[in-house]
């Protein structure tokens, strides 16, 4: 059958024809009737129909069907590195790599050229097809040979496409990566080995994806403004309104807004995480915090000449701070709230020192509260903490995350307040009866272990 394709491919030159030939291909991979791997031949003739508009498309989908469906597939998910690297018959070997030959030789440099194109219909089916292989054939990236490393890189090029959309559909390829590299049938082959390669490319996949999930302010004309900043799509340059909460992903755009770039983007940050702390203990997790500490340190402006009183030049500094506190939100799961995470309580005094901006306050008011698990280990901040989520507990623009914060304080720290504090918290309450907004969050609080303290 597959000599058939190849002489219809190699022989033929009507365009309809060849389309046919292709979708054929791509129909009996999905049935699992044909192994398109098995044969390298046909896949090094088919590789070439991509650099033709109207085969492109019909060529990429045969391609991904055939490694989707392929005998091999997912081999690390059920068995160890080198067994399964023997188990691999040679001729899907060789399409594997003349697959990747072909991204990293001939769609690489045109792919940069075009990465900063919105529409390009290029960059989303290479991005696909990279993606595909790395997903489904990772333990060629774990083979660490010039391959391997070669189509990582065209991966993170990928990853920093200035289409959200684009840059999102590389996520399962570094979530599938992770898996593989954490599981107990791989981990060991890879601390063995010279893999200082998957570090540096966790560490560069999260500062392209912060970078991009960086909220972007419209101009601004003065510091008060800067307090009401709206967000906007760079890409668009549409106003968006940004919520945190749960977000429904509309596949059918062409684009990602910064929400919904956002909520596919969490996992992808734990990743990062997860794979650092794992190949390198405490010293992987010290190389991601690095790039993210010293934006929250409060000499951070004053060393890189941060005017705070120029408003763009606040804003840009304020939506810095807020992205990387984000970033490591959702990263807090991997924390043991049984024991101290020293970076995650330097954040945390750091951050309730920032300037309070409504923008930048709301991420520090959803961080304190899903970290409050951490904050029992600096019994010292216990006021300073319950005062920060106090101050905008009355904001009508911050009511919810305030009201989250202080209940979640409540049940760890309550305890621990001094007097001072619980006089704040009581005038509060008393001035919450005139303000029908407040009354409707503070109900949803539980009854706070700190009460037992007022007599």
């Amino acid at each position: 059958m597959s000599e058939f394709f190849g002489i219809i491919l190699q022989k033929i030159s009507d365009q309809n024809t060849i389309i046919k030939c292709l979708d054929s291909i791509e129909s009996l991979c999905d049935c699992r009737v044909f192994e398109l791997l098995n044969h390298p031949s046909l896949v090094e003739t088919m590789v070439r129909y991509l650099n033709q508009d109207a085969t492109f498309e019909p060529t990429i989908e045969a391609l991904c069907e055939g490694i989707k469906n392929s005998k091999y597939a997912d081999i690390l998910n059920s068995s160890k590195f080198e067994p399964a690297m023997k188990e691999i018959k040679e001729g899907v070997k060789e399409s594997v790599k003349k697959i990747i030959e072909f991204l990293v030789q001939d769609v690489y440099p045109k792919y940069v050229n075009l990465k900063d194109n919105l529409d390009s219909l290029y960059c989303m089916g290479t991005t696909q097809l990279a993606t595909f292989i790395g997903v489904y054939f990772n333990i060629f990236i774990l083979e660490n040979s010039d391959h391997s490393k070669a189509l990582v890189k065209f991966l993170l090029v990928c990853s920093s496409h200035r289409n959200k959309k684009i840059s999102a559909k590389t996520f399962d390829f570094w979530t599938a990566w992770r898996q593989n590299i954490v599981s107990e049938d791989v981990i060991d082959y890879v601390k063995n080995g010279d893999f200082n390669y998957i570090v540096e490319s966790y560490l560069d996949l999260y500062k392209i994806v912060i970078e991009k999930c960086k909220l972007n302010s419209l101009k601004i004309v003065s510091i008060q403004e800067a307090r009401k900043t709206k967000i906007y799509n760079v890409d668009t340059d549409q106003e968006e309104d940004y919520d945190e909460d749960y977000t429904i992903i509309d596949l059918k755009k062409q684009n990602f807004s910064i929400r919904e770039y956002r909520h596919t983007a969490e996992d992808v940050l734990y990743d990062c995480l997860i794979t650092l702390s794992t190949l390198q203990g405490q010293e992987g997790t010290a190389a991601l915090f690095s790039l993210i500490l010293p934006i929250l340190a409060p000499e951070y402006p004053t060393n890189n000449n941060i005017n705070l009183s120029d408003p763009n030049a606040r804003a840009d500094y304020l939506l810095n701070c807020e992205v990387v506190i984000f970033s490591v939100k959702f990263m807090l799961d991997n924390c043991n709230d049984n024991e101290p995470h020293p970076f995650i309580l330097e954040m945390i005094k750091n951050m309730i020192l920032l300037p309070r901006e409504d923008i930048l306050t709301r991420g520090i008011l959803n961080f304190l509260a899903e970290a409050s698990g951490q904050v029992k280990f600096i019994p010292e901040y216990s006021d300073k903490l319950f005062e920060f989520c106090l101050k905008d507990i009355m904001n009508p623009n911050l009511l919810g995350a305030a009201s989250k914060c202080f209940q979640d304080f409540s049940e760890t720290i309550g305890d621990r307040i001094s007097f001072g504090t619980l006089e704040q918290i009581a005038q509060i309450m008393d001035s919450i009866i005139y303000n029908i907004e407040v009354i409707f969050w503070v109900v949803k609080i539980s009854p706070f272990p700190l009460g037992y303290r007022i007599e």
